[in-house]
């Protein structure tokens, strides 16, 4: 086990930080494994033969023991994959039959790679520093896991055609695998846009350009010979791609919590003088010296604070969300 997390460990991207490990008391895997085994299909080689071999050869690649792993396959037309894990020890993967049957056997190890990649990365366990269960939400895990993927399937494509097939829900007897085409749709993003900043996976675009930087990284090709200098490559996607309305989003919350805060400060004396007026106007603009003004006006000292106390707890819990 050491071995396969230490493996993994070496291709984490540098944006994928986790906190010290605390103690998991709250999350258990028997009540998961509980209710899949009543409603799913236990993966194994007498039932689904395939698919075991599949996820046996995964295992191996990635130096794990295929016993750490249990697996089922669940009924629905959605196209998803899912771990999970409270620690280094064992986890669940759960992945849907219409995903199963549109992917070809290397593009199911990428899957089924992606996804152990959270275990082995450690993305599912409780960290003292959340005290909350990480459910593989942000980009950067992501982003790591997809490394692990690439790993698992030994086919450079095959996390290309993935992503193709996830994106457009179509077969291969539909498709002509153009990873440079697919790519291509990125002159179509309005980069000034950005993505919404409230999505917590990178878009399928940006996770296939990143998965096209670490195959040349994993060829040691002149252009990227360093993991930094891959880190590198994929931080400038983000910016570029991603993070447009979500910087726009945090200037626009901390512009806020510093309005707020002033406010909360000048008025401890129960005075909102023509000089602190003045400084309100000039620094925020007279549409938020009005706002204020008139907020004033119609509330009680005891009103104002309240609401001034609950504007600073709502920006907060926003800029938080921002750092996981």
């Amino acid at each position: 086990m050491k071995e396969a997390i230490e493996n993994a460990q070496k291709y984490r991207y540098k944006g994928d930080v986790i906190g010290t490990l605390s103690n998991p008391t709250s999350y258990k895997l028997d009540f998961i494994e509980n209710d899949l085994a009543r409603n799913s299909l236990n993966i194994n080689k007498e039932l689904v033969p395939e698919i075991e071999k599949t996820l046996s050869e995964v295992c191996k690649v990635l130096l794990l023991d295929r016993n750490r792993i249990q697996g089922y396959v669940y009924s629905s037309n959605e196209l998803q994959a899912y771990c999970y894990s409270v620690n280094f020890e064992e986890c669940i993967i759960q992945i849907s039959s219409s995903l199963i049957e549109l992917l070809d056997e290397n593009e199911l190890k990428f899957v089924l790679g992606h996804e152990i990649g959270h275990f082995l990365l450690g993305h599912g366990v409780v960290h003292k520093e959340e005290n909350q269960v990480n459910m593989f939400s942000s980009r950067s895990q992501e982003l790591s896991a997809d490394r692990i993927g690439v790993l698992a399937s030994n086919d450079e494509k095959a996390g290309h055609r993935a992503i193709i097939k996830i994106a457009s829900g179509l077969s291969t007897e539909h498709l002509r695998f153009d990873v440079n085409k697919f790519l291509k749709q990125l002159n179509n993003v309005k980069i000034e846009l950005g993505e919404n900043y409230k999505n917590t996976h990178p878009s399928l675009l940006v996770r296939s350009r990143a998965i096209l930087w670490f195959n040349i990284f994993l060829k040691q090709d002149q252009n990227i010979r360093t993991k930094d200098e891959l880190d590198d490559r994929i931080d400038s996607d983000l910016k570029k791609y991603l993070d447009g309305p979500k910087t726009e989003r945090i200037k626009e919350l901390e512009e806020s919590y510093s309005f707020w805060n002033e406010i909360s400060q000048m008025l401890k004396d129960k005075k909102f003088d023509k000089t602190e007026q003045n400084m309100i106007s000039n620094k925020f603009g007279q549409e938020a010296l009005d706002k204020i003004k008139n907020l004033i006006k119609i509330s009680s000292i005891n009103e104002l604070n309240a609401h001034i106390d609950q504007q600073l707890k709502t920006i907060r819990e926003e800029l938080n969300q921002f750092k996981s």
